[in-house]
């Protein structure tokens, strides 16, 4: 069924970047189901999109829709990671992250490319130290404990042994080295990935 709600926003919680937030509910059978789409204008993903069959759950035609790369995904999450600091309550992002860079191979070269663009195009400086959000001062925070307990619960995940202090690890031992690249000069570039 055909949402009967739909509402556009602009997306203002950076002000460097041009995006709009559209929510809307769609109904299945008597379920209703809200939904996000965040569509950003200009964002240096734009001019490397992908097509892609995106999965269905049903027996259903895959829709085919264009999205950014997932170095993309993981750039503008980390950038928003770094502009936040530590008053990021976006715990989700560190779940996708985790997820992202545990399950899809993704080059370091291609990381380095998209933090660097991304980083740029957002006029965000690159850190020179670890930033507040990747460090083990905020994984052990009482008050971000709840947080990614509270989105864990939410959620319904069941990822154990996932605790906030192991994923802020995991992403702080794969992007740090990767931030400190992208900072030394803006035409630094990894040696090719070896096949």
């Amino acid at each position: 069924m055909i949402s009967t709600w739909i509402r556009g926003e602009a997306i203002r919680e950076a002000s460097l970047y041009d995006g709009i937030r559209i929510r809307l509910v769609a109904q299945l059978g008597r379920t209703r189901i809200p939904l996000q789409l965040d569509v950003g204008f200009g964002d240096a993903a734009g001019s490397d999109a992908t097509d892609l069959d995106y999965p269905t759950l049903l027996d259903h035609e895959p829709p085919h829709v264009r999205a950014y790369r997932p170095q993309y995904v993981v750039a503008e999450k980390l950038e928003a990671m770094v502009a936040l600091g530590f008053v990021n309550s976006r715990l989700k992002d560190y779940y996708d992250l985790w997820r992202i860079l545990t399950n899809m191979e993704i080059s370091d070269q291609d990381l380095l490319i998209a933090i660097q663009a991304t980083f740029a195009g957002r006029r965000t400086g690159i850190p020179r130290k670890v930033p507040d959000a990747l460090t083990a001062a905020f994984a052990h925070d009482a008050q971000k404990i709840i947080q990614w307990e509270a989105f864990l619960g939410r959620s319904g995940l069941d990822i154990a042994g996932a605790t906030l202090d192991s994923v802020v690890r995991e992403l702080r031992n794969r992007l740090v080295p990767l931030l400190s690249l992208a900072g030394t000069d803006t035409s630094v570039r990894l040696p090719p990935a070896e096949t």
